[in-house]
């Protein structure tokens, strides 16, 4: 077996093709508070402002970086149907695109809902009314792709779906964050923890100096923020104080503890940051 080089600068993904060559017995549509509306002939940006927002987090790039004449000639064909999950608000939270260009064929080419909405079923909900869709007179197969890049569970909800997957694949191509088409994901931030796992609430503010001081002796950068960043604010609980100084961490911690309901991370403590030894507290009391 030969190891394939990839430069820094490339991407490489396992691709696998799913299809279902009968279509699906009739069953209760999951329910769900969303509703699929047909974008005839959409607005090259109002597309694009969808597609990044649903596919970004998992780099879908392709259609940002096509010329207008190019993107338009796509979605704008008759064979092609884009699709708008709305909230009951009307805000755009989910895209699907059906491609019947191929005779006796469908591919849903584009199939995602926003970050937010992961986990609550309105996954099960959207595919459900893509298959009514893809099902057209005339269809024999409805075939989709999925890759390592998407979500974690996007190769086991298809298959949960009815889809067997007929084909893997390898696909490298420029890493789209380089060329600033898709945004950089957040470095993780850690959390600096007391001394027996529970936040300090002694914290002194520090001025920038002293922080940039501190970071300097203790091999560790620090970040100074106001406004903690997505992942590490939604495992804090309620009531616990805000630090005023987040850290980033090369890599995890070697023996992480169990999860709770205070942090998503377990991190070793102020006074073992400021040594950079991998040590880490005994005790993570559950709040």
């Amino acid at each position: 077996m030969a190891l394939i080089p990839v430069a820094g600068d490339v991407l490489a993904t396992i691709v696998t093709t799913l299809e279902m060559r009968t279509r699906p017995p009739l069953r209760p549509s999951p329910g769900s508070r969303l509703r699929l509306v047909r974008w005839e002939r959409p607005a090259l940006e109002k597309y694009r402002a969808l597609f990044r927002r649903v596919g970004g987090p998992w780099l879908w790039f392709s259609r940002l970086v096509m010329a207008d004449d190019v993107l338009a000639a796509i979605v704008h064909d008759p064979g092609i149907a884009v699709y708008a999950a709305l909230d009951p608000a009307g805000i755009e939270v989910g895209m699907l695109e059906l491609d019947f260009r191929q005779a006796g064929a469908c591919e849903i080419s584009y199939f995602g809902l926003i970050p937010e909405l992961a986990g609550q079923g309105h996954g099960r909900w959207l595919m459900a009314e893509a298959c009514a869709r893809a099902w057209a007179k005339g269809v024999t197969r409805v075939w989709l792709h999925t890759c390592t890049l998407d979500h974690p569970s996007a190769l086991g909800f298809y298959r949960a779906q009815g889809f067997v997957a007929v084909k893997r694949t390898i696909e490298t191509f420029p890493d789209p964050r380089v060329s600033g088409c898709c945004r950089r994901r957040p470095r993780r931030r850690f959390r600096i923890w007391g001394r027996w796992g529970r936040p300090e609430t002694g914290f002194p503010r520090a001025s920038s100096q002293q922080a940039q001081h501190e970071a300097q002796s203790s091999g560790v950068e620090e970040v100074a923020t106001e406004t903690p960043s997505p992942l590490w604010e939604e495992g804090r609980g309620e009531g616990q104080p805000q630090a005023e100084t987040l850290a980033t961490a090369p890599t995890p911690h070697p023996n992480p503890l169990p999860r709770g309901r205070g942090s998503s991370w377990c991190v070793p403590s102020r006074q073992a940051v400021r040594r950079n030894t991998p040590t880490c507290p005994q005790t993570l009391a559950a709040h």
